[in-house]
């Protein structure tokens, strides 16, 4: 439920409007939600409501700290990082997914998620989503940075990358805040499952399955990085957000 509330801009945007376009994007802030074209200003006095279910979905961990902007390359795959959530608890019935593979760009903020059942994945499920980015942009990654996990340094991910000329940077071991755009980005799916799921009332079991979402409606929700554009504007500025 909302908790008090309601925006004024020649018109009353009622309370049920907002928690629609929250729910719809996934759970976002309500600054993001009021940032959106569809959704009008509010006045000064207009109080922020209260959501209960995001309260309940959301992590408690602290964020990983921001990123000097000035890190930024100028182009899309330009680097991109590569995180594994792990375990994913309870365990996605049937498929028996155990971790979830999330890769983000650092020019465009694009994230791409793929669960997975074993830790071996990783180096496949690495390679596919790059194929993938890649064969959709007729760009060529130059860096994946990762973290000290022996999942990205297995000699078949050393391989692959070295054939395409891509570089793999890996952090500080222990240190998870230097690759904090993807710890960041790890949260940010974790928290829009965790309120889809709560809200919906779905099992916790299917969050593999959510991140599916979580990672779409992310992709279309305008970035402050991006001068108001999404991470999907940027990233295919000829294709429609659909």
């Amino acid at each position: 439920m909302w908790i008090e509330g309601t925006a004024k801009v020649g018109k009353v945007l009622a309370n049920e409007e907002i928690m629609e376009l929250h729910q719809t994007y996934g759970h976002i802030s309500l600054n993001t939600i009021l940032s959106l074209p569809e959704c009008l200003k509010p006045s000064p006095d207009w109080k922020k409501p209260r959501y209960i279910t995001c309260e309940a979905g959301k992590m408690i961990k602290p964020p990983s700290p921001k990123q000097d902007k000035t890190i930024r390359t100028s182009k899309p795959l330009a680097r991109i990082y590569a995180d594994l959530i792990v375990p994913i608890k309870p365990v996605t019935p049937g498929n028996q997914y155990q971790y979830l593979l999330v890769v983000v760009d650092n020019f465009t903020r694009y994230v791409s998620v793929k669960p997975l059942r074993n830790k071996s994945d990783t180096a496949k499920a690495l390679v596919d989503i790059i194929n993938k980015l890649e064969n959709s942009t007729n760009l060529r990654t130059s860096q994946v940075q990762a973290d000290w996990g022996g999942e990205f340094q297995s000699k078949e991910l050393a391989i692959e990358l070295n054939q395409r000329g891509t570089s793999l940077k890996e952090t500080m071991p222990y240190h998870s805040e230097t690759n904090a755009i993807a710890e960041r980005m790890n949260r940010t799916i974790l928290d829009i499952n965790g309120t889809a799921i709560a809200a919906s009332g779905l099992p916790k079991g299917i969050c593999n399955k959510v991140s599916q979402f979580s990672a779409y409606t992310k992709n279309r929700i305008p970035h402050k990085l991006l001068d108001g554009k999404s991470p999907h504007e940027i990233m295919y500025p000829d294709q429609d957000i659909v």
